[in-house]
C-alpha cells in the first residue's frame, strides 16, 4: 500500500506541474483538442493523458485491448498513468493508479471504424413514431421542421433544433440524434 501511495503522490506532482505548463505557448489549444477526444475522463485525467501522450486517440487498459479488441500492447510501450476512484465497502475511498494505452501503442486486429454514413439514409424505420417521439421528449430543445438548403439539421444552441423537411424516417432519426448529442 505504501508503494501505491508514492505513485499517487508522483502523479499528483505531475498534475500540478502539468497544469502550470499547459498555459504556456500553444499548449492550451492543443490541450483543449485532447480534452474534446476524451469526454469520459475527468479533467485531471485529461491533463495526465495530454502530458504523457498528447496525440492519443483511443484508450483502453492492457486487458481490455486484448479481450475486447484482439490487440496487444507492443513490447516496450510505456503505460499512460491516470487516476481512478477506489471503492471499498461503504463508498469511495481515495484514488488508485490505473494504466491505459493508446491504440498507437498496440498491434493486432483492425478496429471497426464505427463509421456509419450519415447522409442520405433511405427508407422507413420500424416503430418510427415511438422512436421519434422518445427522441423529442428526451431533447432539451424544441424540435421543428423547416426547408434547409444545405443541411439535414441545425442546432441553434440554447434555442432549438431544426430538421430538414422531406427526409426519410431513418435520416430524421439519425439527424435528430446527431443534433442533440454531438
Amino acid at each position: 500500500m505504501e508503494n501505491e501511495n508514492k505513485n499517487i503522490d508522483k502523479i499528483i506532482d505531475r498534475l500540478q506541474n502539468g497544469v502550470r505548463e499547459i498555459f504556456e505557448g500553444d499548449n492550451f489549444k492543443h490541450y483543449l483538442e485532447v480534452m474534446a477526444k476524451f469526454h469520459t475522463f475527468s479533467s485531471y485525467n485529461w491533463q495526465l493523458i495530454y502530458e504523457q501522450c498528447p496525440n492519443a486517440t483511443k484508450l483502453a487498459g492492457y486487458v481490455q485491448w486484448k479481450r475486447d479488441f484482439n490487440r496487444h500492447v507492443k513490447k516496450g510501450e510505456k503505460a499512460i498513468r491516470i487516476l481512478a476512484p477506489r471503492f471499498v465497502e461503504g463508498g469511495m475511498r481515495g484514488f488508485k493508479e490505473v494504466c491505459i494505452f493508446d491504440i498507437s501503442q498496440t498491434e493486432g486486429e483492425e478496429l471497426p471504424d464505427g463509421h456509419i454514413p450519415w447522409y442520405n439514409l433511405k427508407g422507413d424505420c420500424e416503430n418510427y413514431d415511438v422512436l421519434f417521439k422518445a427522441l423529442i421528449l428526451a431533447s432539451p430543445l424544441p424540435i421543428s421542421f423547416e426547408k434547409l438548403s444545405k443541411y439535414d439539421g441545425v442546432c441553434y444552441h440554447g434555442d432549438r433544433i431544426v430538421l430538414n423537411v422531406g427526409m426519410s424516417q431513418q435520416q430524421n432519426l439519425l439527424t435528430l440524434v446527431h443534433e442533440n448529442y454531438s
